[in-house]
């Protein structure tokens, strides 16, 4: 159970570069970042709502209105992530643009465990953690160096 539940981020990851190229392709086809980035969530919300009913089923109005009002922002940095990255990819080589989503990941990752922000469990961060954020960044600067 274990290797899968550290096998699947893996593999999700590796479909972010794929997701990058689809959608780069697409905004240089359709002449707009944004409308590739809005159709990329188009078609998501299209397969996510043909899922939905056969595996869960909706929350009562209770339930909604206990959720805070920032965990709402989740679409938001989802929507501005794909933009981004959609855009990104015509000015950097994909390895530099990956890594980079990857050092920025990992860095407020240890913050969020670090301060226990936004209803994560606090996990301190160890010494060793910084060192893979810093073996990271040094990753990074070789992948991007003369480029």
């Amino acid at each position: 159970m274990r290797v899968g539940l550290l096998l699947l981020p893996f593999l999700i990851g590796a479909m972010i570069p794929f997701q990058t190229a689809f959608n780069n392709r697409l905004g240089r086809g359709l002449g707009s970042y944004l409308q590739a980035a809005a159709i990329s969530f188009i078609v998501g919300t299209t397969a996510l709502l043909i899922v939905l009913p056969f595996t869960t089923r909706w929350p009562g109005a209770a339930k909604v209105a206990a959720i805070p009002w920032w965990a709402w922002l989740g679409g938001v940095l989802g929507a501005t992530f794909v933009a981004a990255i959609t855009a990104l990819r015509s000015h950097l080589a994909m390895s530099e643009l990956i890594i980079l989503v990857i050092a920025g990941q990992i860095a407020a990752s240890l913050a969020l465990d670090h301060f226990g922000l936004l209803g994560s469990e606090r996990r301190p961060v160890a010494p060793s953690h910084l060192l893979g954020v810093l073996l990271v960044l040094a990753g990074a600067s070789l992948v991007t160096r003369g480029r």
